[in-house]
């Protein structure tokens, strides 16, 4: 049995739902890996086989659910048995780990001040970690690009849009969803 993160639901709360899979097709380093947006090589097409045909009547029984990790409409990555989230919360932003089989809280790393967003356009601004190996990269509304240590959200470099490159901030926030291409990191 295999453990997928199915779905996100509204204000950052996480629901792992269990999927029976026959994952022996997939190389070993993709099997239940969407460690960026849009999924392992950004096709939103998920590479695992063997998912059921038809949900059991009632749906696929509940893994676990995680709940105050903050407001806001991000999308999740999942690497090396941790799901990643960001969420607004007490007036701050944080990234979090989760244990991909429990749901526990494994840290919540402050990355910032909370940046104000329009809420009816929070959708264009959506944010997506990428997972590399050790390291997790994550774009804040405000443009900084941070660059964390997926063992403990020790931020281990960063930088700013529009500090660093003389970005100016959209309407709406920045949105990026980093890519990592070898030993490049590649944002837009």
């Amino acid at each position: 049995m295999f453990h997928h993160v199915f779905r996100l639901i509204a204000f950052a709360t996480v629901t792992l739902l269990t999927i029976d899979c026959a994952l022996a097709e997939q190389p070993s380093s993709l099997q239940g890996n969407w460690p960026q947006w849009r999924g392992p090589d950004r096709s939103n097409i998920c590479p695992e086989t063997g998912l059921l045909k038809k949900w059991p009547a009632g749906g696929p029984p509940l893994l676990w659910k995680a709940e105050g990790l903050g407001e806001g409409v991000p999308s999740i990555s999942v690497a090396g048995g941790k799901v990643f989230i960001l969420g607004y919360r007490e007036g701050k932003e944080y990234l979090t780990a989760l244990d991909e089989r429990a749901g526990a809280v494994l840290w919540s790393a402050e990355i910032g001040e909370a940046v104000r967003e329009i809420s009816r356009m929070r959708w264009l601004s959506q944010r997506t970690p990428t997972v590399d190996g050790d390291r997790v990269y994550a774009i804040r509304a405000n443009g900084e690009l941070l660059c964390l240590g997926t063992a403990d959200g020790k931020v281990r470099w960063q930088k700013s849009y529009s500090k660093d490159f003389e970005a100016p901030r959209p309407l709406c926030g920045f949105s990026d969803y980093p890519l990592v291409d070898g030993d490049r990191l590649i944002c837009k």
